[in-house]
C-alpha cells in the first residue's frame, strides 16, 4: 500500500505531510487524502496539510484518531475562507 500511497501524492502533486505520522498505516494515510480529494481541490488540502503540520506534526501533539477530522476542518476553513474552492 506505500507504493500506492505514493503514487497518489505524485499524480495529484499532494504533500506528503502524512509521512512525517508513522503512527498510521500507509492504508489510512491513502484513505484520508482520498476523502479529502473527493470534497475538496488539491491547493486547499495542500494548504491544510501543511499548516497541520506546522501546528500538530511538529509539535509532537497529533493523534491518529484525530488526524483526518482536523484535516476536514482545516480544508472547511480554508473553503469557508473562499482559497481554493472547487467549482
Amino acid at each position: 500500500m506505500k507504493i500506492a500511497y505514493q503514487k497518489f501524492i505524485e499524480d495529484y502533486s499532494i504533500s506528503s505531510i502524512l509521512n512525517h505520522c508513522d503512527d498510521i498505516s500507509y492504508t489510512q494515510k491513502l484513505f484520508i487524502l482520498t476523502a479529502l480529494f473527493e470534497k475538496y481541490d488539491k491547493d486547499t488540502i495542500n494548504m491544510a496539510l501543511n499548516d497541520y503540520y506546522i501546528n500538530y506534526v511538529s509539535l509532537n501533539r497529533h493523534d491518529m484518531k484525530k488526524i483526518k477530522c482536523i484535516l476536514i476542518g482545516l480544508c472547511n476553513r480554508y473553503k469557508k475562507e473562499g482559497i481554493n474552492e472547487k467549482i
